[in-house]
C-alpha cells in the first residue's frame, strides 16, 4: 500500500500543474513554461537575424526577408522602383541585425518605413512630406 502511495504521488509530481501564476505553466520540478507572448513574438520585425539574399534586386530581396514574418510590402511601394534596382553587394550579406534594421538598410537614407499594423504591410516614402507619418512607425 505505501508503495503505490508513494508510486502515485511520484507520478503526480511529474504531472503538468499550473504554477502558482497565471503566466507560468509548470512542466517539472525547476521548469516553467510561460503562458504570454515573448517581445518576437508580438513584434516580428525586430526579431534579430542573419539574412543571406538570394535575389538580384531590392525589392525581391525585400520580400525574401518578410518572407515568414506575416508582413508584406504595401503594394504601391513599387512606386520608388526598389523591383528594378539592382541589389548592391555589400547587402547581399546581412549578419545578426533585426529585420527593421535590414529593411532600412536595402531602403537607403532617403526612404521612411511606414508600419501599417492592421494590414500588417510595410510601405515607404519618400521625402519631408512623409517625414510625419514614419515618426509613428518603427
Amino acid at each position: 500500500m505505501q508503495s503505490l502511495v508513494a508510486r502515485l504521488t511520484f507520478s503526480l509530481a511529474l504531472m503538468p500543474t499550473p504554477a502558482f501564476a497565471l503566466d507560468e505553466y509548470r512542466v517539472g520540478r525547476y521548469v516553467t513554461q510561460p503562458t504570454t507572448a515573448g517581445q518576437i513574438q508580438l513584434k516580428p520585425l525586430t526579431e534579430v537575424v542573419s539574412f543571406d539574399p538570394e535575389s538580384q534586386t531590392v525589392g525581391m530581396a525585400m520580400r525574401e526577408l518578410l518572407n515568414g514574418t506575416g508582413y508584406s510590402l504595401y503594394p504601391q511601394t513599387a512606386l520608388p522602383g526598389f523591383d528594378y534596382l539592382p541589389l548592391p553587394r555589400v547587402h547581399q550579406q546581412f549578419r545578426l541585425m533585426q529585420v527593421i534594421e535590414i529593411l532600412r538598410a536595402l531602403a537607403g537614407p532617403a526612404y521612411h518605413i511606414i508600419i501599417i499594423e492592421p494590414l500588417r504591410q510595410i510601405a515607404f516614402c519618400f521625402g519631408e512630406t512623409c517625414q510625419a507619418h514614419a515618426e509613428g512607425s518603427l
